[in-house]
């Protein structure tokens, strides 16, 4: 299993994932948003393709070179339980408008109250749940034992280093050029470099998964699980090294107004409020997390990796219907609003209007990249 070194080189990718797509196009890289963008329809649909198709050639390579960072654990845990597992991270992300990397990378890394909230809550919900269901057990890994987790493994490092270099340096050079173009964008350039950016980074936000242990439930539900004698604390590492990159580009946007490098616009969410369905919505991924081992990247990553087995089949398809429901269920939400005159409605119905003509689903704002700052969601 991967350490501490493999964790902070994973979560270097994965934040360096998350800085391209913030700073060049203005975009969060949340991947139940981004799932949910491309389940409704909503705007830039070709970046959101682009990544999901990035995180699959990542997950090739996965499966093709780097096996053992992709395992299969049919057969390992009950079917039933990953099913209720992706149910409950497909619905609770979409209600809580988040998830590790949303919330947790993005969030974190904008210095958002709400995602700060949202990741207590999900780690919370995760480490209990994992601890009550002896999710540890359910993987028969109650015996395995940690090794040296400082100890690197090199064959693995050095397979990171061959597979996300082009993309690092290809992605480098990208951000490099835009900043000579910055002044007078061409909507050409944008719309030609937003799918090659997505896929990039979707590529290496995969790799960066896979190598940092993420995409190993084993490993994952051995974090949550803090009470056992062979506690691996190593993923700890992956949040607090992306969290390093992201920071960083987030601070530099913020001193733009959010104007990102090739596009006139921002899609950074600027939600405020701490509402219920933010907490709510975190309790229900962590309990999904903690009760599977999966969150949406890592579950994505895995079943591109080995689209025939089982177990990856269920909890994804599970996932996905779990965020279907919650798209179904604001929809008609949305008509019983429609539905009601409007001396009836009054504040609501003009909020909903509002919301549904300045914001993409779940509070990501589509802001004037001149417009000021906003406290942000995840």
């Amino acid at each position: 299993m991967p350490g501490v070194i493999e964790a902070i080189c994973g979560g270097l990718a994965i934040g360096f994932s998350v800085a391209v797509n913030a700073v060049l196009l203005g975009r969060v890289t949340g991947i139940s948003g981004i799932v949910g963008g491309v389940l409704a329809k909503q705007s830039g649909l070709r970046w959101r393709l682009s990544f999901l198709g990035g995180l699959a050639g990542g997950g090739w390579i996965l499966r093709k070179f780097l096996p053992s960072t992709v395992p299969i654990v049919s057969g390992l845990v009950s079917p039933l339980r990953l099913a209720a597992a992706g149910l409950l991270v497909g619905f609770g992300t979409r209600l809580g408008s988040g998830c590790t990397s949303g919330h947790g990378v993005c969030g974190l890394g904008r210095l958002s109250k709400r995602s700060l909230v949202n990741v207590l809550v999900f780690m919370t919900s995760g480490a209990l749940t994992a601890i009550l269901t002896k999710s540890v057990s359910a993987y028969g890994a109650g015996s395995l034992v940690t090794r040296d987790l400082f100890t690197p493994d090199k064959s693995l490092l050095k397979s990171f280093v061959s597979f996300a270099t082009p993309a690092i340096l290809s992605l480098m050079g990208i951000v490099g050029a835009s900043f000579s173009l910055d002044a007078n964008i061409p909507k050409k350039v944008h719309e030609f470099a937003s799918p090659i950016i997505g896929a990039s980074t979707g590529y290496l936000f995969a790799i960066g998964l896979g190598v940092a242990g993420m995409t190993n439930p084993i490993q994952v539900v051995r974090f949550l699980d803090f009470t056992r004698p062979y506690w691996n604390p190593s993923l700890a590492f992956v949040m607090g090294s992306a969290l390093v990159v992201s920071l960083s580009a987030f601070s530099f946007l913020r001193k733009r107004n959010n104007r990102p490098l090739l596009c006139s616009q921002s899609y950074i969410p600027c939600a405020a409020e701490v509402d219920m369905n933010l907490i709510i919505g975190g309790a229900l991924f962590g309990a999904g997390w903690g009760l599977g081992g999966f969150c949406p990247g890592p579950m994505l990553v895995s079943f591109f990796s080995r689209p025939e087995e089982q177990a990856n089949q269920v909890v994804t398809g599970a996932m996905l219907v779990g965020a279907l429901v919650y798209q179904q269920l604001q929809k008609s939400k949305e008509t019983s609003f429609q539905g009601v005159p409007k001396e009836d409605t009054g504040k609501e119905t003009s909020r909903l209007s509002e919301s549904k003509n300045n914001s993409e689903s779940n509070g990501y704002s589509v802001q004037k990249s001149d417009s000021p700052s906003h406290e942000e969601d995840g």
